[in-house]
């Protein structure tokens, strides 16, 4: 099962998942590692180690958050029965099996401290397809400000005794839309809302 695996041409791991800022671990009955084999965006992707059955292997990473996380995985496997796992802070956030190909996940990250984890998992018996979780393209962006808003109208702002409206675009980490909002004091006698 495993007489072939240190003959795979290596990539250190953080290069392979392209997220050198992030600090990973590894585990379970085999390490995950970097290879060149199989990879979404043809240079080079983590592997899950070879596995028997009843076993498995995770791959991990701590962030801060709120952020926004992006992903390609994919899945060679025993479809409905040996699973590749993504959880976050230990909840089960999403899942593949069968034969997957590459799929691409986006994961918005709450606020706190989260560990990540990709397990690759199997169960009691049967071997299909190539029995392997791969993780590539992995990136991760901390939102530190909140949404940045712009007032382009009126210019000046234009106050009048009832109200006043404000157009302009707000962007954050997640896109920009278009906003229009309207302030009002009440009829002028009451505070700004």
């Amino acid at each position: 099962l495993n007489a072939y695996e240190p003959l795979i041409p290596r990539v250190p791991l953080p290069d392979s998942l392209d997220a050198t800022s992030l600090t990973w671990q590894t585990g379970g009955n085999r390490p995950w590692f970097g290879q060149t084999l199989s990879s979404s965006d043809g240079v080079d992707a983590a592997r899950c180690g070879n596995i028997a059955d009843n076993q498995f292997s995770w791959v991990s990473t701590t962030v801060t958050g709120p952020g926004i996380l992006w992903f390609y995985w994919r899945v060679s496997s025993e479809e409905n029965a040996d699973y590749m796992f993504f959880t976050v802070h230990g909840e089960l956030v999403d899942y593949i099996s069968g034969e997957s190909g590459w799929l691409e996940d986006v994961i918005e990250i709450p606020a706190g401290t989260h560990t990540l984890r990709w397990d690759y998992d199997k169960d009691v018996n049967i071997w299909e397809g190539a029995d392997k979780g791969w993780l590539d393209d992995v990136l991760y962006l901390r939102d530190t400000g909140g949404p940045t808003i712009t007032v382009t109208s009126p210019t000046p702002p234009y106050l009048t005794d009832t109200d006043v409206l404000l157009e302009g675009t707000a962007s954050d980490l997640f896109g920009v839309e278009t906003l229009e909002c309207r302030v009002s004091n009440a009829n002028g006698v009451g505070p700004w809302e």
